[in-house]
């Protein structure tokens, strides 16, 4: 079972597209992983988690 992860460019990306459309909560999706619910990372833009 291996965690999503993001590099710093996939991060800026997402962030920057969470602003720009107004929203506060975003969702990755890796159809590459074994199970999908491995794949799944929220991700939330000035909301503390």
């Amino acid at each position: 079972m291996e965690k999503l992860r993001l590099n710093k460019v996939q991060m800026k990306q997402l962030y920057t597209y969470l602003r720009l459309k107004g929203y506060r909560l975003g969702y990755v999706l890796n159809f590459g992983a074994a199970l999908m619910k491995d794949g799944i990372r929220r991700v939330a833009n000035g909301i503390s988690e």
